[in-house]
């Protein structure tokens, strides 16, 4: 039971906060003290400038090897760049509106996603009918 507890304590101190931040939002919003102007440059600053400056830091303070993962790194690299460029070319002889292809290089790039989407697509034109 004190295990229990624990865990629950320790997923309180988690979302807690993430909770109580978007109850004030809410609150705030609806009696006036933000508007919608707000909310649009706060989303900016926090996108543009607090995220990545917290992923900066967070990576320069880490430690970490890189001399022992030389290989690993090298192949990731050259993977990346390799399978946006075959993404990039080949999209862009398939589709021709260019609103499209932004999208779907995107998709492509993104390795976890590019994973689930190739993993859907056969169950999704199956199960839709699109085949």
């Amino acid at each position: 039971m004190d295990l229990l507890i624990e865990q629950l304590l320790f997923s309180i101190s988690i979302t807690g906060p993430i909770c109580l931040l978007i109850i004030l939002g809410v609150v705030f919003k609806r009696i006036g003290l933000i508007n919608d102007n707000f909310i649009e440059v706060a989303s900016k600053l926090v996108f543009k400038v607090t995220l990545p400056t917290m992923l900066f830091l967070s990576i320069v303070t880490s430690e970490h090897d890189f001399s022992s993962a030389k290989q690993f790194l090298t192949f990731g690299v050259i993977a990346s760049v390799t399978f946006f460029l075959f993404s990039y070319f080949s999209v862009g002889t398939l589709f021709k509106k260019s609103a499209d292809r932004g999208v779907i290089i995107q998709a492509r790039s993104d390795p976890i996603l590019a994973s689930l989407v190739s993993l859907m697509s056969p169950m999704l034109t199956v199960n839709e009918g699109l085949l």
